[in-house]
């Protein structure tokens, strides 16, 4: 059985089916309706280049599909880094001695 973020429940990744992959990282409309604009601005500012909108989705869509998933499994890998060092500091974050009702008594 494979989790929601495209990795199966021992932390592989899931298979991907010809070129479609099950996971695919979307941008929201609001997102997106940010995002556009700062791509063709860095092209006309930067590469002196003038994107329409079309060209401009296209130009993300293509950074979305080839080059987002590097960002993202480096963050998964990050966040996996990060709670298994938390969950190795649970026994001396954590620990409880047992039996100390008597330590107290005399």
């Amino acid at each position: 059985m494979a989790g929601p973020l495209g990795c199966g429940l021992s932390g592989e990744p899931r298979k991907q089916v010809g070129a479609e992959s099950f996971m695919s990282i979307e941008l929201t409309k609001e997102e997106l309706a940010d995002v556009l604009p700062s791509l063709k601005r860095y092209a006309r500012e930067e590469l002196e280049i003038e994107l329409g909108d079309l060209p401009a989705k296209f130009l993300l869509e293509y950074f979305m599909k080839e080059i987002a998933p590097f960002a993202y499994n480096r963050g998964v890998r990050d966040a996996e880094a990060y709670f298994r060092a938390r969950v190795e500091d649970l026994p001396a974050v954590c620990f409880q001695d047992g039996l100390t009702y008597w330590r107290g008594k005399k």
